[in-house]
């Protein structure tokens, strides 16, 4: 498993920014993207502390993402864009153009 020692100083602190935005929103089920997701510390972090968001990593490399999803079900669920961007596959209806 790949560690990162800044991510695990710099959690709490972010998590803290991220309740006090959605505080008001927890009756409410969510979903977030996390950018550049890497190691994955943060995106695990925050789903432990904030269990009303759906959390989906995201990251340039193919190998930080096979840290999240793998077998056959990772195309499922994950694409690679034509500038090398792998996030979340776009769901039914939306706006291509949006997507960046």
């Amino acid at each position: 498993m790949l560690l990162s020692s800044q991510a695990e100083r710099n959690w709490e602190g972010l998590c803290s920014v991220l309740e006090d935005v959605l505080e008001d929103q927890s009756h409410r089920q969510l979903l977030a993207l996390e950018l550049g997701s890497g190691t994955g510390q943060h995106v695990m972090r925050f789903a432990q502390k904030m269990p009303f968001v759906t959390w989906q990593p995201s990251d340039i490399k193919d190998e930080a993402l096979n840290r999240f999803v793998s077998g056959p079900s990772r195309s499922d669920h994950y694409s690679k864009s034509a500038d090398g961007i792998v996030g979340p596959k776009p769901g039914p209806g939306a706006n291509p153009s949006t997507l960046h």
